[in-house]
């Protein structure tokens, strides 16, 4: 079944070439067939531009046509899937702000070592006071120090 640009796509084609084609046999077939042939100048110099013009445009309502029949209808958007999509993003995005701003109220970490932290499974401020010195330390870019001041400004 066709849609109804492919329809309206048609209809120009087939109104752009049946003008044309009048065009064509008024404008200089008959003219030229005409006992005795019709030999004016000023006649030609008239329906020459004319023809020119018209035919142009037709030529440009005829492509406008062919265009709209060969152009697919677009899809049609599911905006049921597009929210559910959305949804999740938002949900993976609140999860990641949240581990990091209760985090972000430790003093003296650095956001490299919160991530460190985060991707660690050490996501809250309680996780990251229960913690010992030396699960911290085993972790890249925390030493011992840096560890014993984390997990005291946790606490």
């Amino acid at each position: 079944m066709a849609n109804n640009d492919s329809v309206i796509g048609g209809i120009l084609v087939v109104i752009g070439g049946i003008s044309l084609i009048a065009e064509i046999i008024f404008l200089i077939v008959k003219p030229l067939k005409d006992d005795p042939p019709f030999d004016s100048g000023i006649y030609w110099a008239m329906a020459i531009p004319l023809f020119l013009g018209v035919a142009g445009v037709l030529a440009i309502l005829i492509w406008i046509g062919v265009t709209m029949i060969q152009t697919p209808p677009p899809e049609a958007w599911d905006f049921d899937d597009l929210e559910d999509e959305l949804g999740e993003e938002l949900e993976d995005q609140g999860k990641g702000k949240s581990a990091s701003s209760d985090l972000s109220s430790v003093v003296g970490l650095s956001k490299a070592n919160m991530e460190t932290l985060i991707e660690a499974g050490i996501d809250t401020k309680a996780k990251l006071a229960s913690s010992t010195v030396e699960q911290l330390s085993s972790l890249k870019g925390i030493g011992k120090v840096s560890a014993e001041k984390i997990i005291a400004s946790a606490k």
